[in-house]
């Protein structure tokens, strides 16, 4: 949970004119660290958030990332499920 409270800084430091891109990398390291722990809700939760920045600034390369990221979750999800 320690990606938690830095993500939650990253988002309330974040200035629009030190760019955008900025945050979002930060948020797509966040939560691949999220996912390296287990932390699957909160992986989605940074992953849904770059998401929605990267689509409306337009960053096409950071929303084919994200949705690869939230692929690759969902992916595992339905193994683990699949595996009983």
């Amino acid at each position: 949970m320690i990606a938690k409270p830095i993500k939650n800084a990253l988002i309330r430091a974040h200035k629009p004119q030190q760019g955008n891109r900025f945050l979002i990398d930060a948020l797509q390291q966040l939560g691949a660290i999220d996912i390296e722990r287990g932390n699957i809700a909160d992986a989605l939760d940074c992953y849904d958030q770059t998401l929605s920045l990267s689509r409306q600034y337009g960053y096409l390369a950071h929303e084919a990332l994200d949705l690869r990221y939230l692929g690759i979750i969902h992916l595992s999800l339905l193994q683990a499920t699949a595996r009983g």
